[in-house]
């Protein structure tokens, strides 16, 4: 009996809790202008200045100029654990406008990186930067201006078409089962290729038998896999029999795929020939 309790325990399902560590930074980071600023000032010096490094040395393209161009571009960039900024997407209009930005931000000195639990880690900003320069303004020491860089908030990304969207189009619909109408090939096996043989050989058929691995979808056709996977179905009503039994642990399905994720247990009993008799229980 305690052989069988201590395998209900390891069927147990276990619960992560994840951080988003960017929103809970101990310290930010720390330019050497900043550096003996006391800890609740730490945000305001490195947005006001990181601001001020790049409305002093940014140089507005002269097409942008030229052509009296008024709007804003956006900088989503990181602070990686070395100290170091790094450009991970802009929004702008004119491609000149991205290339003096990068100009910009590959001239940034290395500071000292973000910290998480006494440790250096990364933290990712993202920043406007209206066009003509004269429009932003930097905060005071004692008040943050709103347009300084910010810690990035899902929510808060640019709501247009790119890779910053590419997650949150992934769309998750119902699951339903489409292995068996799919073009997924049947792994190898004498056993299981043995349950359709005479289904796919027989009279009339218009069927491949020379050719192997067969296709789901093709046997499907003579062979009704949806049956045969119903007889195997165990009679229970709990969550955790239907999907150790009878269904799949983790389903996803998009528009052209679908995930499943199941539970392997591999049960072995043997014999210590070292003593009378010994139980062994290996997963």
């Amino acid at each position: 009996m305690k052989y069988f309790g201590f395998l209900l325990l390891l069927l147990l399902p276990l619960t992560a809790i994840s951080q988003d560590h960017n929103n809970q930074l101990e310290t930010y980071p720390v330019f050497p202008e900043c550096s003996s600023v006391p800890y609740p000032s730490e945000e305001i010096c490195f947005n006001n200045t990181f601001k001020s490094f790049v409305l002093n040395n940014f140089v507005v393209p002269q097409r942008v100029i030229e052509e009296d161009y008024t709007g804003e571009m956006t900088v989503l960039f990181e602070v990686n654990q070395e100290g170091e900024f790094r450009v991970l997407y802009i929004e702008a209009i004119y491609e000149e406008l991205k290339e003096e930005i990068r100009r910009v931000f590959s001239a940034l000195p290395v500071v000292e990186p973000p910290t998480y639990n006494g440790k250096p880690t990364y933290a990712q900003f993202r920043m406007p930067l209206r066009i003509p320069l004269v429009l932003n303004k930097i905060g005071s020491v004692n008040n943050s201006s709103e347009e300084g860089p910010v810690l990035v908030d899902v929510d808060s990304l640019p709501a247009k078409p790119g890779i910053l969207e590419e997650y949150d189009a992934i769309v998750s619909k119902p699951f339903k089962n489409r292995e068996y109408n799919s073009n997924l090939n049947i792994p190898l096996s004498h056993e299981r290729y043995s349950r359709f043989d005479a289904e796919m050989n027989q009279i009339g058929t218009n069927s491949h038998t020379a050719s192997k691995p067969f296709l789901y979808k093709d046997v499907n056709r003579y062979y009704n896999f949806e049956a045969e996977r119903a007889e195997m179905h165990k009679n229970t009503s709990t969550w955790l029999g239907r999907k150790l039994w009878n269904e799949h642990l983790v389903t996803f399905q998009g528009e052209n795929y679908w995930f499943t994720g199941d539970l392997v247990l591999d049960l072995q009993l043997g014999k210590d020939m070292q003593s009378d008799f010994a139980f062994k229980a290996v997963l």
